[in-house]
């Protein structure tokens, strides 16, 4: 992982061009570029929770509820702390999925719930996957990060202007 900066304006000849009061009238021109290798040191993994059953909202919930329970006993086998973990609210609809040969609709009832979870032991990450996969989360993406990277914003700054 890295940080890029660029940093730019408009130059002063075609700030002219601009309308009266733009921000960059008579602006200097700064126009660098700089690049800071970062370990990457974390894992924030998006974990997509989603359930269906085909008339019954209860037995969808019932089953998202259970998959919440296997997911939390997952994320303390890993350590994962309380802190590290932001989720979004558990959203319940009805959706037409399509249609039968005689032209009535296909409906289901859904859950869908999304987990974020920073995930801090990167040698351990591949057993966080299988364990995922093994608990029955099947839709999950991620990215690699760096705790340095808002710290080392400046030092790109100062190194681009340089």
């Amino acid at each position: 992982n890295c940080i890029a900066l660029f940093l730019g304006c408009v130059l002063p000849w075609l700030a002219q061009a601009q309308q009266p009061g733009s921000p960059c009238r008579d602006c200097l021109v700064v126009i660098g570029e700089a690049r800071l290798e970062l370990p990457a040191d974390q894992v924030n993994l998006s974990i997509q929770l989603r359930y269906t059953h085909p008339t019954d909202a209860q037995q969808a919930y019932t089953a998202h509820v259970a998959a919440e329970q296997r997911l939390a006993k997952l994320l303390r086998d890993f350590a994962v702390s309380d802190k590290d973990v932001v989720y979004t609210l558990l959203s319940v609809q009805k959706n037409v999925i399509g249609y039968d040969p005689g032209r009535e609709p296909r409906q289901e009832i859904s859950t869908d719930q999304r987990v974020i979870i920073k995930f801090r032991e990167l040698k351990r990450y591949p057993d966080l996957q299988l364990a995922l996969i093994g608990a029955g989360f099947n839709q999950f993406n991620a990215v690699f990060g760096s705790t340095q990277a808002e710290e080392n914003k400046q030092k790109a700054i100062e190194k681009a202007v340089e």
